[in-house]
């Protein structure tokens, strides 16, 4: 993946608003936008969603000042 795109069309949620992306980091514009995305994903996609961040975190050059996020994702990959 090119490091300054985002995978599977994120790059049009972002134009359009509905995720915000900083230092590149996503968030939703609104918690309830979240809500509902996260509610639609299904549970094995969303294990290898968080499965993928985890594992961009811990590839990252200093994974150590993310250890929360590492291991938050991972929990919910169910990697624990």
């Amino acid at each position: 993946m090119h490091p300054g795109r985002c995978p599977g069309g994120l790059d049009e949620v972002v134009r359009a608003g509905v995720l915000l992306e900083r230092a590149g980091r996503h968030s939703c514009a609104h918690a309830l936008v979240r809500q509902t995305l996260y509610s639609e994903i299904g549970v094995a996609r969303r294990a290898r969603l968080h499965r993928r961040v985890g594992e961009t975190i811990e590839a990252a050059r200093h994974p150590d000042t993310e250890l929360e996020a590492l291991a938050y994702h991972f929990a919910q990959a169910g990697m624990d």
